[in-house]
């Protein structure tokens, strides 16, 4: 075994085999983790281990993230469904997983395309979270993933330079298939099942000859040992084939494939309209799903494919949060609908369905004024479960100060003002307000005091069928709360349904959204609770469309029952000590031989400044 060694001790399968039942058996459980390492990461080795280690589960990572497969973890070492949940999951793990063992095999082949993140993210995080709060892990993982990882464990490598082993029939296979100008080609597919008609359309774009359809049934049928063949798809028989072909891909075709392909697939659009989504179409339309997204970030398209409202509808959520990361090396730019889904994913939103991921996205796209965007997934061809029809709401991420109102909200109330559906709220500022269902117009508050205003007597009543007199005081109007649960107790813990719409609240405020099923229990489904393993992918500021820049001039606007407190212009030839001190709260800049705060200071880098 070896942990940083650049020439480790390699083993061949059967070896390796007792190599990880002796590592178990040995203490495994103080060591907690161990990497076996082969070029193909499909050995068989963590197989054959799980025959003779009985406290063992597999797990096989194959075209799953990260998430899942710490999800799918938890609950084959015993952990029940209920708490596999934020804040309980790590005490479940410990008392569940202790002297269990989790095989994680292809863990290479995580991730629905090739240039996905989700291997490293498996090996780095989902492995590593697990092994420190409860069971022992194993990852079999190749070596370009643990090449590029910061992360240096104990590692049984396997051994690929005997005279049968993989390294030689790998390079064989390679050399076999790199004579084929149509094999190359196939390599670079995204996706690792391959439509005939996307195979073709590849090997035209890399200039291949012989790329009609017909042809290359025929070249599949020379090449049984390197590709698997379907009706409809065709695939690598060892991906390892694959990947070592698109290392020695020239940039330029690469970039050229790539390309094409994006236009391709966003010109076959039309076709793959389906009301469940392009992937419910066929394998063509699964293909463009979980690929066009990677596709566009290998020809540097990726944030132009970000204003297409139809297409972003039809990617399923973890394709693009994978190929937003990719093309971002992991911190996306705000004020799009690659970081809309990255802090939906934050917030526990990972629908199964595709026709209600679009629709959050959609909802997102509202919540930031993005209205060609909204029609846009409006128009995608996909069932919508839900639509938005207003929000007053900061949406995750949400930084601008056309966020401020009303502030968080957890109480909702029916009522009518001059006779129209309207609903009432009290926000977390104390104020009462009150939106006009249909129009979302803001017509009432925010009233401060017990006594509502003069005005409201008579205009702010009950809906008619209570019986009840209007409210005229706060007292009056919070005894008759009527709002329900939400689908989240953080994110959106409040709700009411006011006959077609349902106002949604929480921290953020309220949105209102109009269901295709009246008769469903939830409009929207219950969240799934946020990334145990935390979000991986960091994203900018949601900021509103062509949202005007704040500066300190606002300040009184933004905050009008708040004291501000103005400080001297910052001084162009740079800090003095007699000038820029810190206010004893911050780790303000200042001089080594000067107090920290003086008499005659004026004020802090903080902003922090003496009262005069």
């Amino acid at each position: 075994m070896s942990e940083s060694s650049p020439d480790p001790e390699r083993f061949a399968p059967d070896p390796a085999v007792a190599q990880v039942r002796d590592w178990w058996r040995d203490g495994a459980p103080k060591k907690k983790r161990l990497d076996v390492v082969s070029l193909t990461g499909t050995t068989g080795v963590l197989e054959e281990a799980h025959r003779h280690i009985t406290q063992s589960v597999l797990l096989d990572a194959t075209e799953a993230d990260a998430e899942d497969v710490f999800r799918d973890a938890l609950r084959l070492i015993g952990v029940p469904d209920e708490q596999v949940q934020p804040y309980v999951w790590d005490r479940a793990a410990r008392l569940h997983g202790g002297g269990k063992l989790v095989l994680i095999t292809r863990a290479g082949q995580a991730g629905l395309t090739r240039r996905s993140a989700q291997p490293a993210l498996v090996r780095d995080h989902a492995a590593e979270r697990l092994s420190l709060l409860g069971p022992s892990v194993v990852v079999n993982t190749l070596p370009s993933v643990l090449g590029a990882s910061p992360y240096r464990r104990l590692a049984v490598w396997l051994d690929n330079t005997s005279p049968d082993g993989p390294q030689n029939a790998l390079a064989a296979a390679v050399a076999t298939a790199s004579q084929s100008p149509q094999l190359r080609a196939l390599a670079l597919s995204e996706p690792r099942r391959v439509p005939w008609a996307a195979w073709s359309e590849l090997a035209q774009a890399a200039e291949a000859p012989d790329f009609d359809e017909a042809a290359l049934h025929e070249l599949a049928d020379r090449f049984p040992e390197l590709v698997t063949v379907t009706d409809e798809e065709v695939s690598f028989t060892d991906d390892a084939v694959a990947e070592a072909m698109r290392r020695e891909t020239p940039a330029e075709v690469s970039e050229r494939v790539n390309c094409h392909m994006v236009r391709w697939l966003r010109g076959l659009a039309p076709r793959l309209r389906h009301p469940e989504g392009w992937a419910a179409s066929g394998p063509l339309g699964r293909y463009a799903a979980q690929g066009l997204a990677m596709h566009a970030v290998q020809a540097g398209e990726f944030d132009g494919l970000l204003r297409d409202g139809g297409v972003l509808a039809n990617l399923p959520q973890n394709a693009l949060l994978d190929a937003a990361h990719c093309a971002h090396d992991g911190s996306v730019p705000g004020s799009n609908a690659a970081a809309d889904a990255v802090y939906l994913s934050m917030y526990g939103v990972a629908p199964t369905d595709q026709g209600e991921w679009a629709a959050w996205l959609h909802l997102m796209a509202m919540a930031r004024n993005d209205t060609e965007l909204c029609a846009d997934i409006e128009q995608s061809g996909l069932r919508l479960p839900w639509k938005a029809r207003w929000t007053h709401w900061r949406p995750p991420g949400g930084y601008d100060p056309g966020y401020l109102e009303p502030g968080p909200v957890y109480a909702l109330f029916e009522v009518r003002w001059r006779g129209r559906p309207a609903v009432a709220a009290k926000a977390g500022d104390k104020g009462v307000r009150v939106w006009d269902t249909e129009t979302s117009e803001l017509v009432a508050g925010p009233w401060f005091d017990e006594d509502f205003p003069n005005e409201a007597a008579n205009v702010l009543t009950w809906p008619p069928e209570t019986g009840r007199a209007g409210p005229t005081r706060r007292s009056e109007l919070l005894a008759h709360d009527d709002s329900a649960g939400g689908p989240d107790d953080e994110f959106l813990p409040v709700s009411l349904r006011l006959g077609s719409l349902t106002v949604f609240a929480g921290p953020g405020g309220v949105f209102a959204v109009e269901g295709t099923d009246t008769e469903a229990e939830h409009v929207l489904d219950p969240l799934r609770g946020a990334p145990l393993l935390g979000a991986k992918t960091a994203a900018g500021p949601t900021l509103l469309m062509e949202a005007s820049t704040t500066t300190a001039a606002d300040l009184a606007k933004l905050f009008p029952n708040t004291p501000v407190l103005r400080t001297a212009p910052e001084r162009e030839s740079g800090w003095s000590p007699s000038t820029n001190v810190s206010c004893g709260s911050c780790p303000g800049p200042r001089n080594s031989n000067s107090p920290q705060r003086t008499a005659r200071s004026s004020r802090s880098v903080c902003g922090w400044a003496p009262r005069s």
